[in-house]
Formats: structure tokens, C-alpha cells, sequence
């Protein structure tokens, strides 16, 4: 009788090893199936970022060179060394209004136009400086330091301002940005600070235009209104990557 029962424990013990180590083994591969399945997942894409798809310091070309990749509309522009740092340099006379084309010609995606420029004043003689998005009938970023003003003007319409004063004898920094709106049209941004602060949390300027944008070029112009020089440096444009 005992021999019997001793029988019946060793059987049932057997059996539960057998059945339960089965579990444990099948656990195990579904276990092991679930992490290749994991890890067999393709990883999501990152964000598409903007680049640069332009950009030009002026470092390497000669002293007096005509930049090759600059379209002149008018003025004698010209690299010139500033306190060890090559510039484009714009005469303080003739008195006018003179301007450079460049980049690539873009449409249907954000565009951002950044820059450094500088000028000094003559006495109540202030300079004053447009950058344009678009072409030379797109939208135009005035600063107008004599008004003490940045005017946003598309064509013959000024479409808004907002109150900016400029330090002479300092670099000032410029964005301007434009990009697509999500339903229709476009929305224009702008700020412009000087060297010697932070660069503003907050655009100085954000306007909504009911038009679509028209693309094209990047401009910038320099009116030296106090017969000084006008310098351009760091020249850059951003948009997506196609």
C-alpha cells in the first residue's frame, strides 16, 4: 500500500513537471516573439527640419571682389574687411536706393531670410535698410530708422508697422520669415535687434496677408541716407529640405 502510494506521488509529480515546464517553455517564446516583435517595428521618421539653402559671409572672396552669386540691381557693392572681417560694403554715395538679388528662387514652403547690417548716422542724417522675400514684388521688411519704424509693404501697400530704434555704429540682426497659412494666404514675421542684446523671445512683427505667397529670390537694399557706408554680413536663408 505504501509502495503504491509512493507510486502516485512520483507519477504526479512527473506529470506536473512535464506540463508545467511546457508552460514555462511556451511563456518563454511568446515572450522572446514579442520583443523581436518590438523591436522589429520601423522606427518613426524625425520631424522634416528646416536648412540652410543659402549662405555667404563673404570670407572668401578677395578684398574689392564683386560677389559672383550676388545679382546687383544697382549700386556699387563690393567685399570690404571691417575690424578683420570681410563685408559687403555699399558706398555712402550717391545718395539711392541700391539693392542685391540672390539665393535660390523658392515657393510653396517657409522661407526665412537672416542677416547682419550695420551703418552709422551724420548728425540727423539716419541710413535706412529693406529686406525682401519674394522678388523684387513680394513682401519688403523696411527699417526705417529715420521714422524710427519697421514697415511691412507688399507693391505700393503698407500693410503694417510696429515702433524700432535703431543704435548707429552697431550690427543690428534681422529675420524675416514667411510661410504658407494653413487654410489660405500667407503669414509674414519679422524682428530685428541689435548685436549688443538677446535676440527677442517674441517676432517683433506677425502679419496675416489674404494673398498666397509668389516666391521667388531674396532681396536686400541699403539707402544711405547719411551719405555713411552700409555693410551686410552673414547672409543666410532657410527653408525645407526637399
Amino acid at each position: 500500500m505504501i509502495m503504491l502510494k509512493t507510486k502516485l506521488i512520483v507519477i504526479s509529480l512527473l506529470l506536473s513537471l512535464v506540463f508545467g515546464g511546457g508552460c514555462l517553455w511556451r511563456g518563454g517564446i511568446k515572450n522572446s516573439n514579442q520583443g523581436k516583435d518590438i523591436a522589429s517595428k520601423p522606427s518613426l521618421p524625425e520631424p522634416t527640419k528646416e536648412r540652410a539653402v543659402y549662405e555667404n559671409n563673404f570670407s572668401a572672396y578677395a578684398l574689392g571682389a564683386e560677389p559672383e552669386d550676388l545679382f546687383i540691381l544697382d549700386g556699387d557693392f563690393s567685399v570690404k574687411e571691417e575690424q578683420k572681417n570681410k563685408v559687403l560694403a555699399l558706398p555712402g554715395v550717391p545718395i539711392g536706393d541700391f539693392g542685391i538679388l540672390f539665393g535660390p528662387r523658392l515657393k510653396g514652403k517657409p522661407i526665412e531670410l537672416r542677416c547682419r547690417m550695420f551703418s552709422t548716422r551724420k548728425g540727423r542724417r539716419l541710413p535706412a535698410f529693406v529686406a525682401g522675400l519674394g522678388g523684387l514684388n513680394g513682401f519688403r521688411l523696411r527699417i526705417d530708422c529715420p521714422a524710427g519704424k519697421l514697415r511691412l509693404i507688399r507693391g505700393e501697400d503698407a500693410l503694417a508697422e510696429v515702433p524700432f530704434t535703431w543704435k548707429s555704429g552697431s550690427w543690428m540682426h534681422l529675420r524675416f520669415r514667411t510661410e504658407p497659412a494653413a487654410e489660405e494666404g500667407t503669414k509674414v514675421f519679422c524682428k530685428v535687434w541689435d548685436t549688443a542684446d538677446k535676440e527677442p523671445s517674441e517676432w517683433s512683427l506677425v502679419h496675416r496677408d489674404k494673398a498666397p505667397f509668389a516666391g521667388g529670390k531674396c532681396v536686400l537694399w541699403g539707402i544711405p541716407y547719411a551719405s555713411t557706408e552700409i555693410f551686410f554680413d552673414d547672409l543666410q536663408i532657410f527653408s525645407l529640405a526637399d
